[in-house]
């Protein structure tokens, strides 16, 4: 099952052409999917990752013949009614050996470990969702 498929109207698409101050135009396909929280902080982000996981796997699928200048972005996101600003758990650019990396890890922890990427999960991205845990 495809992530538009599997996420519904909770699931977002879009091919971005960025345009540089130089003049060189950058092409990023990002993908988006909104999520509401499991019954913790850890079920949660594992949740988000495999969320993640799934995405990664579509781009690099659809997406295999495009230039290997073409860069890519996963946002993995709190939906509308989870918080009315919404805010990112997992937001990760990259090219296509970045996404073949998120879509081989088990988990954000070994990712994160193996990438050095210090912004998985994003900083905060748990504000206001686990009010009633102890942090």
């Amino acid at each position: 099952m495809t992530p538009p498929e599997k996420y519904g109207d909770e699931f977002c698409y879009d091919r971005l052409v960025i345009r540089q101050a130089d003049g060189r135009t950058i092409i990023c396909h990002q993908a988006c999917v909104c999520i509401k929280p499991s019954q913790d902080k850890e079920a949660t982000l594992a949740f988000a990752w495999q969320v993640a996981r799934d995405l990664a796997h579509w781009l690099i699928t659809t997406y295999d013949a495009v230039p290997d200048d073409e860069r890519f972005q996963i946002i993995v996101a709190w939906s509308k009614s989870v918080r009315k600003h919404q805010g990112h758990i997992f937001k990760i650019w990259g090219f296509k050996e970045s996404m073949r990396i998120i879509a081989s890890c088990e988990s954000y922890r070994e990712y994160a470990s193996s990438t050095g990427n210090w912004q998985v999960p994003m900083l905060n991205w748990e504000k206001d969702v686990f009010a009633s845990e102890m942090t």
